[in-house]
């Protein structure tokens, strides 16, 4: 009688170390979108290693791609904060006063861009010895993806708030007389 051998293939993401993420990720990992804590990191990026079955070239292609996505989005949310600034300039232009609603929206479309410029468009190669194989540098960049989509999130809803507050204060003296 012979006997079926059992299974004793390893997964490719039992061969990845775990996670050890900075407070400043940790807090950033609080914002809504995405996982939210670093148990859940882990299991995306756990994911992503077991479906591209240690093709490790492949995986790092595929976070690439999604921070393409999140390069784009940021150029459009900077594009959005230079034409909400215009306006809000426009508008001191055409009534020489500044109200409150015009500060905050004007504060609200910089830090918005501020975030953007400084989590995706500055560069930082971190630990030069992740590059060492596409395996190596697989997890840092899953994390750095989840950093930057929070960012995003987070500049989106400024980039909302820079048009929504000086909007509503206009409307509001608009119907007032």
């Amino acid at each position: 009688m012979t006997e079926t051998p059992i299974s004793l293939e390893v997964r490719p993401s039992q061969q990845l170390k775990p996670l050890s993420l900075k407070l400043c990720t940790k807090t950033l990992l609080l914002m809504p979108g995405g996982p939210v804590t670093e148990a859940k990191v882990q299991e995306l990026r756990d994911l992503l290693a077991d479906r591209f079955k240690k093709d490790w070239e492949k995986a790092v292609e595929y976070v690439n791609k999604s921070n393409d996505r999140f390069i784009n989005k940021a150029r459009g949310l900077l594009t959005f904060n230079g034409l909400i600034l215009a306006a809000l300039g426009n508008w001191y232009r055409e009534t020489h006063q500044i109200p409150t609603s015009v500060v905050v929206g004007g504060v609200c479309a910089i830090a918005s861009a501020t975030i953007l410029l400084v989590t995706h468009f500055l560069v930082n190669f971190g630990d030069l010895d992740e590059y060492r194989s596409a395996e190596r540098e697989f997890s840092p960049y899953v994390v750095e993806i989840i950093v930057k989509a929070k960012c995003v999130v987070l500049a989106g809803i400024l980039s909302l708030a820079s048009m929504l507050i000086p909007l509503a204060a206009f409307l509001h003296t608009y119907f007032e007389q």
